[in-house]
């Protein structure tokens, strides 16, 4: 039986917090969305949003096979919490948690290295690393993103910012939100090539990590997050 286009796949859950969506359409061509980085592996700098790729013929038919006769978990199953799951979509058809029966390793394997070439075609996306003693976050693509850093408004609403210190508590020293600098308040969108800096907590472990939001309606509203490395080696 054939399959009707474009199909979706997701991964999501567990910790550290995967976030990545594939959107395939008929021929191959590719969108990856990727939220977190422990999503794809990736050295820091990381490169987070959406990307433009394209899949082999062979994998766009493995994948095509395979969603014609994928499983799913009841509607009514209970979902243990933290769990890393899968979700279907075909056509216009709702998104369906697939079951761990008709999970293929080997197909996902296909699409993540599918997902890392992408890496090098962001549509619209960021990359986070380090630059002059700061978190350095620089807009890349063809189309802006949207942001949220700071939203005095909402509780709760602010970057996170941390080195690893295994003196402070849960082994984080994280910057408070008056220690963020001048940042945007609310959203704001951060067109491809513009940059912004935020300042690193005090320390001396080269590593650290950072948690903001994109902005955006539905989905498209999400935690973006990763690791830094202040003296990247080589």
């Amino acid at each position: 039986m054939g399959v009707t286009y474009p199909i979706g796949f997701q991964i999501h859950g567990g910790t550290p917090a995967v976030a990545f969506s594939a959107l395939v359409a008929e021929g191959g061509a590719l969108t990856v969305d990727l939220l977190t980085a422990a999503s794809l592996p990736q050295n820091p700098p990381v490169r987070l949003g959406s990307f433009a790729g394209r899949l082999s013929r062979s994998v766009a038919d493995s994948l095509a096979a395979w969603a014609a006769s994928a499983s799913f978990l009841p509607e009514n199953a209970m979902l243990a919490p933290g769990a890393v799951l899968r979700q279907l979509s075909v056509g216009d058809g709702a998104s369906r948690y697939v079951s761990p029966d008709s999970l293929d390793p080997l197909l996902e394997s296909a699409l993540a290295d599918a997902a890392k070439d992408a890496l090098a075609h962001p549509v619209s996306a960021v990359e986070i690393g380090v630059a002059e003693g700061n978190l350095a976050i620089r807009g890349l693509g063809t189309a802006p993103i949207s942001l949220l850093l700071l939203d005095p408004d909402t509780p709760g609403y602010w970057a996170r910012v941390w080195r690893d210190d295994e003196t402070a508590d849960g082994g984080r020293r994280f910057l408070a939100p008056d220690q963020l600098g001048p940042v945007p308040v609310g959203v704001f969108d951060l067109a491809p090539g513009d940059g912004i800096a935020l300042p690193l907590p005090p320390g001396a472990t080269p590593t650290g990590g950072f948690m903001c939001w994109r902005a955006g309606p539905g989905p498209a509203r999400s935690i973006l997050s990763g690791p830094w490395l202040d003296h990247p080696a080589g």
